[in-house]
């Protein structure tokens, strides 16, 4: 039985997201600026771990504790929403939905499952909010392209970190810079396909979920 004010909760919950998705956006894009002048040779940090922190490296620094602080809280309102959305289609009475909203949001941390299943569990979401097929798991490019994106953000991202933190010469230091550009541009993909994919999802849930409510 749907609930009305599951469906406000989870508007409430995306508007909320939304506003950090685009704080993200925007220190990734400063960041990616970073990036970009190191490897056009505009400056080069400095790989000596005894040496003080220059201004492009503090400024880098800092650049890198608001990533975290960003993605800390997009994990967190991520979370939320999805739990609502999962919770808002078992409510509709969708029998193909086979997933609780305890592990729509939990595969997401198991290794190895959070490759796939938060992908397919997104996907019928995503065609049980939007009536796009009666089938769950029909093909939806929107999150297709969301999840690829998402995966070559997160893997780039993981590698440059590791070798960053390892480096020992401006070369090793160079190829984790590269990296790191490319897990920016696939988050410039990700971030607003993701806008685009939750907005329309709670839009198509509080206009067929209400229906059925109403």
């Amino acid at each position: 039985m749907i609930d009305i004010s599951g469906l406000d909760l989870l508007h409430t919950r995306y508007e909320r997201l939304r506003l950090v998705l685009w704080a993200s956006l925007s220190v990734v894009a400063v960041s990616f600026l970073f990036e970009v002048s190191e490897l056009l040779g505009v400056f080069t940090f400095n790989t000596d771990p005894d040496a003080e922190l220059g201004l492009f490296e503090a400024l880098y620094f800092f650049v890198g504790v608001a990533m975290i602080i960003v993605a800390i809280a997009t994990i967190v309102l991520w979370c939320m929403w999805l739990h609502r959305a999962a919770k808002n289609v078992i409510d509709a009475d969708f029998s193909d939905f086979d997933s609780t909203p305890a592990w729509a949001v939990g595969w997401h941390f198991i290794p190895f499952a959070n490759l796939f299943k938060p992908f397919e569990i997104m996907r019928k979401i995503w065609n049980a909010s939007t009536g796009a097929s009666t089938v769950l798991d029909s093909p939806a490019p929107i999150i297709s392209r969301w999840w690829a994106a998402w995966l070559t953000a997160g893997f780039a991202g993981n590698i440059s970190t590791r070798i960053a933190l390892q480096a020992e010469s401006a070369d090793t230091l160079y190829l984790g810079t590269v990296l790191a550009a490319i897990s920016s541009i696939a988050t410039f993909v990700a971030i607003p396909t993701a806008m685009l994919m939750l907005q329309t999802i709670t839009q198509g849930q509080s206009e067929r979920f209400g229906q059925i409510a109403a």
